[in-house]
């Protein structure tokens, strides 16, 4: 007989992003140092967009990734809590 195991988490994901008025050349220190603000905005913010998901609280940052497309920032963070209790 199998035994049914519970995963005690959930999970669920948000995506920011920010695009640059000018193109920037990210592989030079300028740039690096403007992807750097870009991101430090972006997280800076992250308590407060996590405390207005619509799904609820309790949300803790589980990993990130920063990815660049077409010039702009964008930054996947996967969100994780344990399950609420289900009656």
């Amino acid at each position: 007989m199998e035994e049914k195991i519970e995963h005690p988490w959930e999970y669920t994901q948000i995506v920011q992003f920010a695009t640059p008025k000018k193109k920037i050349d990210y592989g030079t220190k300028e740039g690096q140092q403007n992807l750097s603000r870009a991101c430090g905005q972006i997280f800076n913010k992250l308590p407060q967009i996590i405390d207005k998901l619509p799904v609820g609280n309790g949300w803790q940052i589980n990993s990130h990734s920063i990815l660049m497309v077409e010039g702009s920032i964008v930054v996947s963070i996967l969100l994780q809590r344990y399950k609420k209790e289900q009656n």
